[in-house]
């Protein structure tokens, strides 16, 4: 089954696509013939201003399931049976069981579960309909959560979470699955929208030969990024040395960034994206970034001082940001530090302290380092776990790749 993921507090509109529209592409007349077949595939309307596109079909193991205008996920007309199309106007809650799904491995949910979050806090432009969420259910589980969402600087890639771990993910489950998530995806996205797919190895891979297959877009040789997932816990944190908060003749200072700082953070940002091709920013853009990261306290900086400039002048050496956190887990987003200040410890100092604080709150600090990253041995010293040639032995420490489409086809984002 694919099914809306929706923000469970509250109703919220849920697709903004018509019968007549959902039958008038032929990706979607296979779906449209599902509906009236064995194969549960249907659409909600909402009217004009809806900000959320989202498509609910179901494989055939599924029961049918209805959702109805205006009611709880608990109603008992939810489980009976029944063709009627809702309303223009229908609005639901979130599945249940979705949310479930994100909540159980928020560490591996870390790109999906808190962006949806978010969505419930902000003020929509709701002129646009460009966001959407998609879930591939099968006897009555989660295999798949895809997302395609906004992020403050840009269009962010599809992003795929399953809660199912490597060893059951087989050829024969992965391909009928990913091919209808990839359906679902075609029928309410535009093609040019989807520029990447981020996802583990093995789901990324078959997912984009799907989606090639149904769009003609072929992905590029070289992959946009490849990385590890590691997470540090209370438990596997390591404390600093005294070697390590030491450096004779250096003051520094490890803080959140405040309004001063503006334009040291506005410089790194600038430089870690000039490096992270094709995801460049201007300068503009990256003064724009730091604005947000200092205004929402989700970036940190390492501040140094010589101690015989008379000038007392304060360089800003490293940040660490921070920008998808749910109620358990934080994820670091962006740790840069420039070359002229490299090979100092920096880094080590900095994201140690960062995991620290977040760790105050929350149960586990997750990021990505890309697999040929040397700062991956600075992350193993902090307490990230499976970056020492030791992923298999934990279970949600996991290769990634981000998968690049023809860029002379799509439109591409930023993240």
């Amino acid at each position: 089954m694919l099914c809306a993921l929706l923000p469970q507090p509250r109703y919220i509109p849920v697709l903004a696509v018509e019968w007549k529209d959902f039958c008038s592409r032929p990706p979607l007349r296979l779906l449209a013939a599902a509906f009236r077949g064995p194969y549960d595939s249907f659409v909600i309307s909402t009217p004009p201003s809806c900000p959320i596109w989202m498509i609910l079909a179901s494989l055939p193991c599924d029961p049918r399931t209805v959702f109805k205008p205006e009611v709880p996920l608990d109603s008992p007309c939810l489980r009976q049976p029944n063709h009627t199309l809702p309303s223009t106007s229908a609005r639901l809650q979130s599945p249940g069981d979705v949310w479930e799904a994100l909540h159980a491995d928020p560490r591996a949910a870390n790109v999906i579960l808190p962006i949806a979050q978010k969505q419930l806090t902000r003020q929509t432009d709701l002129s646009k309909r460009d966001q959407c969420w998609i879930a591939v259910f099968s006897f009555g589980k989660v295999d798949f959560v895809l997302s395609v969402t906004n992020g403050d600087n840009g269009q962010y890639p599809v992003f795929i979470f399953t809660p199912h771990r490597p060893h059951l993910r087989t050829r024969e489950f992965l391909h009928p699955r990913l091919l209808r998530l990839a359906e679902a995806l075609h029928a309410s996205m535009p093609v040019k929208r989807v520029y990447s797919v981020f996802a583990p190895d093995e789901i990324a891979d078959p997912f984009v030969a799907c989606w090639t297959h149904l769009t003609g877009v072929q992905a590029l040789r070289d992959p946009y990024y490849h990385a590890w997932s590691s997470y540090c816990s209370r438990r596997t944190f390591v404390s600093p040395k005294r070697q390590d908060t030491v450096v004779p003749g250096v003051i520094f200072q490890l803080r959140p960034a405040v309004d001063t700082d503006l334009s040291g953070v506005a410089e790194l940002c600038y430089l870690f994206a000039k490096e992270s091709e094709p995801f460049v920013l201007t300068r503009s853009a990256a003064v724009s970034e730091a604005r947000k990261l200092i205004q929402q306290q989700q970036v940190w900086v390492h501040t140094i001082r010589h101690e015989n400039d008379l000038t007392r002048t304060e360089h800003v050496a490293c940040i660490a940001a921070f920008t998808r956190n749910s109620e358990t887990v934080a994820t670091i987003t962006k740790v840069y530090t420039p070359p002229d200040w490299r090979r100092q410890g920096c880094a080590l100092r900095l994201v140690r302290r960062v995991t620290k604080h977040l760790l105050a709150t929350k149960q586990h600090v997750a990021l990505f380092v890309g697999r040929e990253n040397d700062a991956a041995h600075v992350y193993h010293r902090v307490g990230f776990v499976g970056l020492a040639n030791d992923a298999e032995e934990y279970p949600s420490v996991e290769s990634w790749i981000e998968l690049g489409l023809d860029p002379a086809k799509v439109q591409l984002g930023h993240w």
